[in-house]
């Protein structure tokens, strides 16, 4: 499936830990939620939505590099998206970067238009 990158309108800063230099938020992007976090300058992305309860990640917190989903405290690597342990579950990322005061993130086209299926 075709991937585009699309600028990151505005990000609504949720929780900041400036002890531990992180924040989480919640943004829109061509319609979808996502969850951004920015760690020690570096930004990562994931769905919104925690695969395991549905709680909303963008208002979890990080525990040594693992976003913390404020539902049922599960825990998934910035870098990756897994799940902890023998939790057995993943989230969604997302390609991300910065580009001067510009954020962009990557995500799929869909390449079938639901709009279309019952013409």
């Amino acid at each position: 499936m075709a991937k585009k990158w699309f600028k990151v309108d505005a990000v609504e800063w949720i929780k900041s830990d400036k002890e531990q230099n992180y924040s989480v938020g919640l943004s829109r992007v061509n319609g979808q939620k996502i969850c951004i976090v920015q760690n020690n300058n570096e930004l990562y992305a994931f769905d919104h939505k925690c695969p395991h309860a549905g709680g909303h990640l963008s208002q979890g917190w990080l525990e040594e590099n693992m976003l913390i989903c404020p539902v049922h405290r599960h825990k998934y690597d910035l870098r990756t998206g897994r799940g902890a342990g023998m939790q057995g579950d993943c989230v969604r990322t997302y390609e991300i970067k910065q580009i001067n005061e510009d954020i962009m993130i990557k995500l799929k086209l869909s390449t079938l238009n639901p709009m279309n299926w019952f013409k």
